[in-house]
């Protein structure tokens, strides 16, 4: 009797127990049911908030004045705005999302979009045809994803977007934190550049044109100054300097320092337009280059010896030939290279009153690397990216010199560029400047 009794009372104690749970669970509920709530408003919010920043995203893509392209990595179409298929002459009726890209545009596009797919971290640019004769700007980057939180340390992400190939042309840097992202795909913003084109031949042309009528009758009068300083020398200055006169030795004295600044200035005059002739040949595509397998060594030592004359008027400053024994040849224009090597040389000598300017050959990885290096005046932090610009000249450390075209250093560029290097400079105000420039062992120019 007394063992029922126990089981009744511990039956009553887990009823109790049970209702508890139960009015728990009731609680419980109640909550979630308020959280769900609260999360589908949160959620349906957030949804809004991303549908109106699709919308407005999507209203700037669609309002740009360039064409714009989205590519996915499978090769379909994820975006295109109205302006690229205006500029492609596509049909605005149809809708080309998740359509193959490679149908409806040309080479140039395809393997521009190819090209982000192999290294995902560049940004690549090129001159692309459109339909009508014209020309566009194309330029081309990946679309990249965190993806960090899927590496493990049993697993490692194999990508061609992790490959950096490190050597000193690599003119595309990966940026910091790149390593833990991948390609989604592709955007390619495209220009209409046909305008731009015809107004930059139209002023080469006139530059030109200019530069020719300039040229010509400067040459007569530089010719004609140097004869007349020459028979001058010859046959009038060694019978008058005997005489007594004074004043004669000084008429004499001053036509003799004026026909040097005629001279000297005629001859800056010519190299002045032979630059602006060099530039605007090369910005038209103009140059015969005369490509050939050459030693750098060759190139160093030509430029070297024609700017000797230089030195010659700064005793203080020495050159200094450090090259590399045994380099390997590359493949490029003689004269223009020499043209670098004098123009590098010459901007040395210039800004540099005494210690030495040296120039260094080596080879490191797949390229020939030259360096100027001078103990000179320095350039400032502030100026270092406007040194290549055209009739850029950058400081003002030395204004009592006769200021140069700021066109060597442009010309500099453009050669090294065409040749597959790269120029730079590196430099601190007070402690001189290394002007750099490589190029490639492997150069897609045919001898």
């Amino acid at each position: 009797m007394q063992s029922e009794k126990l089981s009744r009372a511990q039956l009553l104690e887990a009823m109790t127990q049970l209702q508890n749970e139960l009015e728990a669970l009731k609680a419980e509920k109640a909550d979630l049911e308020i959280l769900l709530e609260t999360t589908t408003e949160h959620s349906d919010a957030i949804a809004g908030e991303l549908q109106h920043t699709l919308a407005f995203l999507t209203a700037i893509m669609d309002n740009l004045a360039d064409g714009l392209l989205v590519t996915m990595p499978d090769g379909r179409i994820s975006h295109i705005n109205p302006a690229l298929m205006t500029m492609f002459a596509l049909p605005e009726d149809q809708d080309f999302v998740g359509q193959d890209y490679h149908a409806l545009f040309g080479d140039a596009i395809v393997d521009l979009i190819a090209e982000t797919a192999s290294s995902c971290h560049g940004t690549f640019i090129a001159e692309i045809s459109l339909p009508g004769q014209r020309i566009g700007k194309a330029v081309a980057t990946a679309i990249l994803s965190d993806r960090a939180s899927q590496v493990t340390d049993d697993h490692e992400i194999e990508d061609d977007c992790f490959e950096t190939e490190g050597n000193v042309n690599a003119a595309i840097t990966e940026p910091e934190g790149a390593l833990g992202s991948t390609s989604i795909g592709s955007v390619v913003l495209i220009r209409d550049i046909t305008a731009d084109k015809e107004v930059d031949r139209m002023k080469t042309d006139f530059i030109s044109t200019v530069s020719h009528e300039l040229r010509t009758p400067l040459t007569s009068v530089l010719g004609f100054a140097k004869i007349i300083q020459k028979r001058l020398g010859e046959n009038i200055f060694p019978f008058l300097e005997s005489s007594q006169d004074r004043k004669l030795q000084r008429s004499l004295r001053q036509v003799d320092e004026n026909l040097k600044i005629i001279v000297s200035e005629g001859i800056r005059l010519t190299a002045l337009i032979n630059d602006v002739l060099d530039v605007a040949k090369m910005e038209a595509g103009k140059v015969d280059w005369h490509m050939t397998r050459l030693e750098i060594p060759e190139i160093i030592n030509a430029g070297m010896a024609a700017t000797s004359a230089l030195f010659a008027q700064k005793p203080a400053l020495r050159p200094i030939s450090e090259v590399s024994g045994n380099l390997p040849s590359v493949v490029g224009d003689r004269d223009r290279l020499i043209q670098v090597v004098i123009n590098l040389i010459s901007n040395a000598v210039k800004f540099t009153e005494k210690g030495s300017v040296t120039c260094q050959a080596s080879q490191e990885d797949d390229f020939i690397v030259v360096r100027i290096i001078d103990t000179g005046a320095g350039i400032a932090a502030s100026d270092l990216d406007q040194v290549f610009d055209k009739f850029k000249q950058v400081g003002d450390t030395l204004t009592d010199k006769p200021k140069g075209t700021g066109l060597g250093l442009s010309i500099c560029k453009q050669i090294i560029e065409y040749h597959g290097g790269r120029i730079w400079v590196e430099s601190e105000l007070g402690q001189g400047s290394t002007f750099i420039f490589t190029l490639p062992l492997k150069s897609n120019h045919e001898v």
